[in-house]
């Protein structure tokens, strides 16, 4: 298990992520899931009806990197960027947190 500190890190690489690479201009970051060298985040917008986004990450070193990020994924595309098999998110109603 991933320790606070850490976890606080993964955040912070998403938030600015997102920031760098979507229109989402006020959103939340949600439960960093890490496996590895690799980490999963929900970036939830705060404007009701806005779906989420699913951000993907990769630790470099000691520096997370952004991978990927969207609201839907094919096993191809998970498989493209090396993201563990914990860390898919297989259907739009899996709970956060959940596999």
């Amino acid at each position: 298990m991933a320790t606070p500190s850490a976890l606080a890190e993964v955040e912070a690489a998403a938030m600015a992520y997102v920031r760098s690479h979507s229109s989402m201009a006020d959103f939340v970051v949600e439960r960093p899931i890490v496996a590895g060298d690799y980490a999963r985040v929900r970036a939830a917008p705060a404007r009701p009806g806005e779906p989420p986004m699913w951000v993907f990450l990769l630790r470099q070193g000691v520096n997370w990197q952004g991978l990927t990020l969207g609201d839907f994924f094919t096993p191809g595309t998970y498989e493209l960027c090396g993201i563990p098999t914990a860390l898919w998110v297989t259907s739009q109603a899996t709970p956060l947190g959940g596999r």
